[in-house]
Parts: structure tokens; C-alpha cells; sequence
């Protein structure tokens, strides 16, 4: 796919797919249900449903998150949008579904959850919008493995109190574009190496150059992208 990149950045990254059932993540991360831990610390509120398959996941719905806590690696569902910890209250607040990682580590939404809240985000594919030169029309492209597996996001996460009790929530983390995905858009989330999964989850790793260390350019010969249409 070639062609000459007309970037829209607010959109980014704002559309993914889970394919689901909730095993094939528990495989994939090593992660134990949330549900089924009852020595975490870690509120929440939302249990895991037996199917998790979405095809077109968006800003605000809840979705499954990992996580550590007291050693465990936990799957958990998260509301996406992170509200943070000192929000006066939830209506009108900023809850941003995206975090720079040349920013996060200084932002007073995300620089605490950049050192030691920090979460992998399944997700099976993502889209992007690609504005087509000349034309009002959009062509919606999605990016997955060509081998059919699952990728970890790169995420942040909080819990915010509110007055009918604990919400907790998370944001993706964009970065500069590949050789494939500058083609179609100047941003692309962090795709984590599951080799790194490990250390982004360690909330003893707090120092923001080791942990932005850990968002390696992901190799363009391990994405694809091709056109989708909605069913």
C-alpha cells in the first residue's frame, strides 16, 4: 500500500477489535481473571464477560485490561478513557482515550500512572481513517498481525472514586509511525514486544527514560494493513 499521508491525529488511536472468547487473552498474557482474585488491592466494578469479541471497540466502553498486582498478572475490565484519581467529578471531565509518550511522563493526567499504573491493552486489530486527497470520504483501514495473534498495548490506567463507588479506567499510548503506518496516519499506538510485557507491568520500574525505553518501534514486516468495510 502506497500512497501520501493526509493525517486527521484526533481520531488516533480511537477504534480497535477484540476477537475473543475472554481464554484466548488469558492465554496470550498469562493472566489470571480479576474475578476470581479476591486478595487484590486494586478496586473495580465491572466483571469479565464470558465473550469479549467486539468488532468495533470505542472510547468509553469497558474493556479488558492487564495488569500486576501483588505479583499476579490480572485481566480486568477498565472503562477506555482514563479518568484520573484527583477528578473533582466525572461529567465534564477530560477523560482522554489517548496519551503521548513523548508527554506522558510530565502531564499531570497521566505522570503518575506513567511510573507506576501502567497496563497492556489486548487488542486483536485497530483502524485508522485515511483521508483521501480530493474527497470528503474517508477510507477506514485496519492493522492487525499477519499471523492471527493477539497484540499488547501499551496502556495507562487509573481509579477514580466516585459517588456510586470505584471507576477504574485506562488509556492507550500513541507514538511516531512506523514506515507502514505513516502511509497513513503521523501517530500509532505502542505496540509492546511481549518480551517487554514483564517490565512495563513492574510498578517498581519508575523512571520515565527506562520505561519509554521499553516502546520500541514495532517491525513494520509484522503489521498489516489493508481496507475495511463495516458489516
Amino acid at each position: 500500500m502506497k500512497h501520501r499521508r493526509l493525517a486527521d491525529s484526533s481520531r488516533m488511536c480511537g477504534r480497535y477489535a477484540l476477537y475473543g472468547p475472554k481464554s484466548r487473552y488469558r492465554a496470550a498474557f498469562n493472566a489470571e481473571l480479576m474475578d476470581d482474585i479476591n486478595d487484590t488491592k486494586i478496586p473495580f466494578r465491572f466483571p469479565l464477560p464470558a465473550d469479549v469479541a467486539f468488532w468495533d471497540i470505542r472510547p468509553t466502553t469497558v474493556q479488558p485490561v492487564v495488569l500486576e498486582d501483588g505479583g499476579k498478572r490480572l485481566l480486568a475490565m477498565f472503562r477506555w478513557g482514563l479518568i484520573p484519581f484527583w477528578a473533582k467529578e466525572l461529567k465534564g471531565a477530560n477523560t482522554p482515550f489517548n496519551a503521548r509518550l513523548d508527554t506522558a511522563a510530565d502531564k499531570p493526567s497521566f505522570k503518575q500512572a506513567f511510573r507506576q499504573r501502567r497496563c497492556v491493552v489486548p487488542v486483536d486489530a485497530f483502524y485508522e481513517w485515511y483521508a483521501i486527497p480530493g474527497q470528503k470520504a474517508k477510507q477506514r483501514y485496519i492493522i492487525k498481525p499477519p499471523d492471527d495473534a493477539s497484540w499488547g498495548l501499551a496502556g495507562l490506567w487509573d481509579v477514580w472514586n466516585g459517588p456510586e463507588g470505584p471507576i477504574p479506567s485506562f488509556t492507550i499510548i500513541t507514538t511516531e509511525p512506523n514506515e507502514l503506518m505513516a502511509t497513513i496516519h503521523d501517530r500509532m499506538p505502542v505496540i509492546l514486544k511481549a518480551q517487554n510485557y514483564a517490565a512495563w507491568l513492574d510498578r517498581e520500574l519508575i523512571e520515565a527514560d527506562q520505561v519509554r525505553a521499553l516502546c520500541e518501534p514495532y517491525p513494520t514486516e509484522l503489521m498489516q494493513a489493508e481496507p475495511f468495510t463495516p458489516p
